[in-house]
């Protein structure tokens, strides 16, 4: 699912974040690098250029095992599911997208088991990535930023006392770096075209007014008449309406592929799935307590 950032900058913060959604998302190097390197996303997003040193005490104030600072472990244990949690988890508000038997089985024991052979193939596919770099494999925080600065996310300028880091503005994409498989490569290209009409999906959103007080659940319209609302072409509508309809929240009562501009179509919402597949992001300083549950911004969606 996509995430929605700023379009323009008003201020050096929200610059920042618009990197930040460019390197993670835009460019897709989210998918690509260990869980734990949202930590040095997050730093550098919410401070900026920071030392090593800076850098050290979001890993003692952020990570497993923070104590150990450069050494931490850079992968949290695989998760050990007990018969009630697993029950839990299947029967609370995501139940109606767990229901695929081969990735949410019943069975306790089967759901240890794919989250142990989960772990083997991103330490698998991490380590394909680090020996085509010619990187040490990633085990530590140390060796996340090292992956990170050798695949030119994280950039390294010098300075007075110590080099410092920031994220790098003009990073290259993923498949330019890494020893993508051309699966990959045609997922990454999707991806990327999603991206571009994702600000079109979210003008899309908020013609049915998910905040107010009478929320539209069904519009019949053309694509005419949402271009004419939106002041842009049809085919963008059209290309934004698709990125909705893969979510599996929003329908339409036609094929919108190939719908001409002024045939009429009824477009349509599923609340209960919208609210549950959107999240906001946000980042807290080192050193805090602030969570970033998600709320209720649909213009926030995960991806």
């Amino acid at each position: 699912m996509p995430v929605h950032f700023p379009d323009e900058a008003t201020t050096p913060e929200e610059g920042r974040v618009i990197l930040f959604g460019n390197v993670a998302y835009g460019q897709g190097w989210s998918r690509y690098m260990p869980p734990a390197s949202i930590l040095f996303l997050g730093a550098l997003t919410n401070e900026g250029p920071l030392s090593r040193t800076a850098l050290e005490e979001w890993v003692t104030a952020g990570s497993r095992q923070g104590e150990l600072g450069w050494d931490a472990p850079a992968w949290d244990p695989v998760k050990v599911w007990t018969a009630e949690e697993w029950k839990e988890f299947r029967e609370d508000d995501w139940a109606p997208f767990r229901q695929d038997p081969e990735q949410y089985p019943g069975d306790v024991a089967e759901a240890n088991a794919l989250e142990v052979e989960e772990r083997r193939r991103e330490l698998e596919r991490s380590d394909t990535y680090s020996r085509a770099l010619g990187t040490e494999p990633v085990r530590t925080m140390g060796q996340v930023l090292g992956y990170m600065l050798v695949c030119g996310v994280v950039v390294e300028r010098a300075s007075d006392d110590e080099p410092v880091y920031e994220l790098n503005s003009e990073v290259a994409l993923p498949s330019e770096v890494l020893p993508l498989t051309d699966e990959d490569r045609l997922a990454e290209d999707h991806l990327r075209w999603r991206d571009v009409h994702e600000s079109t999906a979210q003008d899309l959103i908020r013609l049915f007014d998910p905040d107010g007080e009478e929320s539209l659940t069904t519009m019949t319209t053309t694509l005419a008449r949402l271009a004419r609302q939106l002041d842009m072409d049809f085919e963008s509508v059209r290309a934004g309406i698709i990125n909705l309809l893969d979510e599996g929240d929003f329908t339409t009562s036609i094929d919108i592929s190939g719908v001409g501009p002024h045939e009429r179509f009824d477009f349509v919402v599923d609340w209960d799935r919208f609210y549950v597949t959107r999240i906001s992001l946000r980042f807290a300083g080192a050193g805090t307590e602030e969570s970033d549950e998600a709320d209720r911004d649909p213009t926030c969606r995960e991806a």
